[in-house]
């Protein structure tokens, strides 16, 4: 047994801790509370480290002398956690968006307190970019390699805005989010971009419909529970697995892989997850209530945590941003690399938090107690 073993015995914990199962015939009402939602946010910013650490330890794609074996399994989770990122976004802003100062206090409330770590963080980037002396090429903005989940998200941050907060009608919200999601996700492939730029962001207009429609929608999810669970759990399986393992897949049912031909297929397999992952998420959450201290602790600090831990991966892998750049603090055991990243990364997203959360109480109008 791999001592890295023991991160897959602790995620689980993480969740487990807690739980209150609903007994037969009642339901967890509470799936979509604030509470509730970010306690599964904590959950999922901590599945998002183990995602990156994975990719910097083992993923196939590494120089064959630098894959160090253990955390295999975390390896292509990383955009379902991000899935449920956009999803709760999407739930919760369309319940702001029925607030009446909701448009006036938008771009205070929404948008400046996001840049608040993006740019700290990137700042950060751009010091360790200078130490190392590499030339600073192409957009400014990548300079953090991280940074992509922010620009996405304010541009449907914006589209809500103008259909929500300006025009005021659901139909024009509806229609303009949606309508730009989709414009957005056909640039992205366009220019090329790599699919984690594209394959989670509809969730935030899946997000919106959910949260117009909540009560309709649940009605059905309890009558048919059993069948929509099994079916939600059904297509994410399948749907995981043709996204990420399908050259695999393709061996074991003995017909011919073709990566060319094969790459739309397993984006688009990745979006039909992730939208599959959240529906299955909701209905466990239908029957399972979740939270414990932890949880809520790191549900506070969920886009703190999503932009500083970038910095420690980076710091502390056999290469810093690219492969031909020396490292900084190389730990090569993956178990001892992946604690050190959660726990510089956790501690650091906590004081960070700390030191700006009065400011990001005053944007948002957050009155002391």
């Amino acid at each position: 047994m791999h001592l890295a073993n023991i991160f897959y015995i602790l995620f689980a914990a993480l969740i487990i801790w807690g739980m209150k199962p609903q007994k037969p015939g009642q339901w967890n009402d509470e799936v979509m509370s604030f509470d509730h939602t970010k306690a599964f946010l904590g959950f999922s910013s901590v599945g998002i480290i183990l995602h990156h650490c994975a990719e910097a330890t083992c993923a196939e794609w590494l120089p064959r002398n630098k894959i160090v074996p253990g955390m295999e399994g975390f390896v292509c989770i990383g955009y379902l956690f991000v899935a449920a990122f956009f999803f709760c976004s999407g739930y919760g802003m369309y319940k702001a968006g029925k607030k009446e100062d909701f448009a006036k206090k938008f771009f205070p409330k929404r948008i400046v307190p996001i840049l608040i770590p993006t740019a700290a963080t990137w700042a950060v980037f751009v010091i360790l970019r200078a130490i190392r002396k590499m030339p600073f090429k192409g957009d400014p903005v990548m300079w953090h390699p991280h940074i992509w989940f922010v620009p996405v998200l304010i541009v449907l941050y914006i589209a809500f805005f103008i259909g929500f907060g300006l025009i005021k009608k659901d139909i024009a919200g509806i229609l303009i989010v949606g309508t730009v999601t989709a414009g957005l996700t056909v640039f992205l492939i366009k220019r090329g971009f790599g699919s984690w730029w594209y394959n989670t962001n509809h969730l935030f207009f899946i997000g919106i419909l959910m949260s117009k429609f909540e009560k309709p929608l649940m009605k059905v999810f309890k009558k048919l529970y059993v069948l929509f669970l099994i079916l939600a759990a059904a297509l994410t399986v399948v749907g995981f697995a043709a996204g990420n393992y399908w050259a695999q897949v393709c061996k074991l049912i003995h017909y011919r892989y073709d990566y060319g031909k094969s790459y739309n297929f397993c984006v688009a397999a990745q979006m039909v997850s992730a939208v599959t992952f959240a529906w299955l998420i909701l209905l466990i959450g239908m029957k399972i209530k979740i939270g414990n201290p932890a949880l809520r602790f790191l549900g506070r600090m969920t886009l703190d945590l999503y932009m500083i831990q970038a910095i420690f991966v980076y710091l502390f892998d056999f290469y810093f941003i690219e492969y031909n750049v020396k490292p900084f603090f190389y730990i090569k055991d993956v178990t001892l690399f992946t604690v050190v990243v959660l726990a510089t990364s956790i501690v650091t997203a906590f004081l960070f938090h700390l030191a700006t959360k009065p400011l990001v109480n005053k944007l948002r109008g957050v009155k002391k107690t």
